[in-house]
């Protein structure tokens, strides 16, 4: 999952239009598909977010959740 082509693929089946955030801007940010819901984990620190909301930047909630990520 350390590739954004990789975390990408994992949004494919299940990643639906009606979430507020991109799956493209989540790969992006180091975060692949988990579920259920909106559930994802960074690829490299593990860490996990879900329920986002409309205006939430996937790179910024990162850092902000998980500033000792390597990512």
């Amino acid at each position: 999952m350390k590739t954004e082509a990789n975390r990408m693929k994992t949004f494919e089946t299940s990643w639906s239009d009606n979430f507020p955030v991109t799956a493209t801007s989540l790969a992006k940010a180091g975060f692949y598909f988990i579920g259920p819901q909106d559930r994802v984990i960074c690829a490299f620190c593990e860490g996990t977010i879900y329920n986002w909301i409309s205006g939430d930047d996937p790179i910024q909630e990162h850092m902000r959740l998980f500033p000792s990520c390597s990512f």
